[in-house]
């Protein structure tokens, strides 16, 4: 009766393990192959945020949605939504509520009209 060697149960479960590590990673690599430019640097959608203006003019708002595309190098985008609730006498309130819900990420209105929905530590402005 000759020794048989004995299999060590850790020996087993470290190699399929390091099985399984490689076939994630090949997968992984199959799958992100369609999220590559043509230089193969990986394609990054920005995020878009909607950012609520009651004014129909919205070029006050202008700077800081090309200050934070600059800053972001485009990852993070803002999409200016003007003339927010349009022939409506209190729209800063209802703009203002409107962010509040996440109807739109961001807001833009004067400090005055915190003061109607509760907030009021602008009132010295």
């Amino acid at each position: 009766m000759g020794k048989e060697a004995a299999v060590h149960p850790r020996t087993i479960s470290v190699g399929a393990g390091l099985v399984l590590a490689a076939a994630l990673a090949v997968g992984a690599t199959a799958c992100g192959a369609g999220n590559l430019d043509k230089a193969g640097n990986p394609i990054v959608k920005p995020v878009v945020l909607t950012l609520a203006d009651g004014n129909t003019d919205t070029s006050d708002a202008q700077p800081f949605a090309a200050a934070v595309g600059a800053l972001s190098r485009g990852t993070l985008q803002i999409k200016i939504e003007g003339n927010w609730r349009p022939n409506e006498a209190f729209y800063e309130t209802g703009l203002i509520n409107d962010v509040r819900a996440g109807k739109a990420q961001l807001g833009i209105t004067a400090s005055r009209a915190f003061d109607t929905v509760g907030i009021t530590s602008f009132q010295a402005l």
